[in-house]
């Protein structure tokens, strides 16, 4: 699209601009016969709530052929699939004839007699089949990733008339078993998406990552497999938000957008109606409050400690037990919020903290049903691997600016262990950040159980320091700009990626075209430029107020396409 070899792509349309009907007939007509060009032009109707605005999927000109696009790898598939559907979508139909024979056999010893087919299709004029190359023959379920079904399809028949006999070569007796339904391939996923108007064109792909990414399914041999955590999701969701889970509501609220846009309805009222349900559906979802009667008994505990320990800031947080405890007590005598299982969790919490002070403290919380059956702490890391891969941080420098990492560090100091997710976390970063150290082969050894084999030793990227050598030319930098929530400073961009290069040894894809592209934009500074361009893929010399000016006309265009 960018290239402008396609049309819109971000629409399901059907529509086909006259201009673009009348080019394909003509083409068809010279590249495959005037049989091929149906007498009337195709039209398609689009189905109901499709983006009627804009033009179907096509390419800008039926005759840049896929080999004369100049495209290749994925590219050129992709654009080879849009221009052959395109095309064979305005050619004239198949004619086949199907051939089908029924046999019926006889046996002695069977009570009853059973009706064999066979069919075959042959075809007579092969129409839009030429330019999409398709068999219009169904095939056997003969491989695990193929649908479920039989077919009684074969490639040919041989002469054969009615009354003729035949004879049996063997009987076969084959048992099956039956199965449920195969799990969705991605092609099936989109399309019980569209039978049951979820969703857009433009987001089935986003949704079939997303389900990978978070780990709810998993492709095996081309099926999307459901996983642990996506059953674990999927029933605690539709148990308590049935009515935001199902089908038919997500299908609803696509039409309820259509009204909106089509001006049949006012989006506040709409809004305001979907946002009422949604807290009331919210709050029916959460979970009872625990008992007070167990708060009473942990409070009861926790008066009889003496010393607590002193308040300590963190950053902008003041961590103080005895204030939290006291605040909790003092919300659940006025009764004003309702206390959480997250707040008890908490409280008990406490009482191991400060065990050496609360003798048969455990056997109390045991009696009164607090004990390891009602509040289950997360399994704790090993303090002695966690202080190590803290000292092996701080001598790799320059992690602490990771936000996480850093609240991770918070934590520790502040005296509260890290669960075994959290330091499986914290030993990747590490053992990904420990490439500049001497002893990083026998860090990384050492984490690797925790890390389950996935650090692997990294080969240093040597275009990385020729690209950022080039930086130290620059004397002038241009001013940070902020853009909504981000800041863009060019200075501490490269500073970062520097950094992060001396840790790691590495830089992604996307940084390393970011940095081409912050590169181009001080080519006035760099010496030689034109040459060091052809040597390590750098864009042609941009002007600074472009890298502005682009998003601009970036946003005009999207404004004008989305219109």
């Amino acid at each position: 699209y960018e290239q402008g070899l396609i049309t819109y792509m971000r629409t399901d349309s059907v529509n086909v601009s006259v201009e673009a009907r009348a080019a394909a007939r003509d083409y068809i007509e010279a590249n495959f016969g005037p049989e091929y060009r149906p007498e009337k032009p195709n039209v398609f109707k689009s189905k109901a709530g499709s983006q009627g605005a804009h033009e179907a999927i096509r390419p800008t000109d039926v005759v840049l052929s896929p080999d004369l696009s100049g495209l290749d790898g994925p590219e050129a598939k992709l654009y080879e699939l849009v221009w052959r559907r395109f095309v064979a979508s305005q050619m004239a139909d198949a004619r086949t004839t199907v051939r089908t024979v029924s046999l019926e056999a006889h046996k002695a010893a069977l009570a009853h007699a059973y009706l064999f087919t066979a069919s075959a299709t042959e075809i007579d004029f092969d129409g839009f089949l030429k330019v999409m190359k398709l068999s219009l023959k169904r095939r056997p379920a003969q491989a695990e990733d193929e649908e479920e079904g039989d077919t009684d399809e074969v490639d040919s028949l041989p002469s054969l008339a009615v009354g003729d006999d035949l004879e049996v070569e063997r009987w076969l007796s084959d048992e099956r078993e039956t199965k449920g339904p195969s799990h969705y391939s991605e092609a099936s996923l989109v399309k019980a998406l569209e039978e049951n108007g979820v969703g857009r064109p433009s987001t089935y792909a986003q949704t079939i990552e997303t389900l990978k990414a978070r780990e709810y399914a998993k492709t095996e041999k081309r099926r999307l497999v459901p996983l642990e955590r996506g059953f674990l999701v999927c029933d605690w969701l539709v148990k308590k938000l049935d009515p935001l889970f199902n089908v038919g509501y997500t299908a609803k609220m696509e039409a309820e957008l259509d009204k909106v846009e089509e001006g049949g309805e006012k989006m506040d009222d709409m809004l305001s109606e979907f946002y009422e349900n949604f807290k009331k559906a919210l709050a029916e979802a959460q979970d009872p409050p625990p008992d007070r009667a167990k708060f009473e008994v942990v409070f009861s505990i926790l008066a009889e400690v003496k010393n607590w320990k002193p308040a300590k800031k963190v950053g902008k947080r003041i961590y103080d037990d005895k204030a939290f405890v006291e605040s909790v007590k003092e919300q659940m005598e006025s009764g004003l919020r309702p206390l959480s299982a997250r707040q008890l969790e908490f409280l008990v919490r406490m009482v191991s903290l400060y065990s050496d002070q609360l003798p048969g403290a455990e056997q109390k919380l045991k009696e009164s049903g607090i004990g390891a059956g009602a509040v289950q702490p997360a399994p704790k890391a090993d303090d002695e691997l966690v202080k190590y891969c803290f000292e092996v941080m701080d001598r790799i420098g320059g992690m602490t600016r990771n936000p996480f990492l850093r609240s991770l560090r918070e934590q520790y100091d502040r005296g509260r262990p890290l669960s075994q997710k959290q330091f499986a976390i914290l030993a990747r970063a590490v053992g990904e950040n420990a490439t500049s150290l001497a002893d990083c082969a026998e860090v990384r050894e050492r984490l690797s159980e925790y890390v389950s084999g996935s650090l692997v030793v990294r080969e240093a990227d040597p275009v990385v320091p020729k690209l950022l050598a080039l930086m130290d030319h620059v004397t002038v930098w241009r001013d940070a700009a902020q853009k909504g929530r981000k800041v863009y400073d060019d200075k501490a961009f490269i500073k970062s990626l520097t950094d992060q290069f001396a840790r790691r040894r590495t830089l992604s894809p996307r940084q390393m075209a970011a940095l081409r592209r912050v590169a181009s934009a001080y080519a006035d500074q760099i010496p030689d430029y034109e040459a060091k361009a052809a040597e390590l893929g750098l864009p042609e010399p941009r002007k600074p107020e472009d890298e502005g000016e682009k998003p601009a006309r970036r946003r005009r265009r999207r404004a004008s396409d989305e219109s």
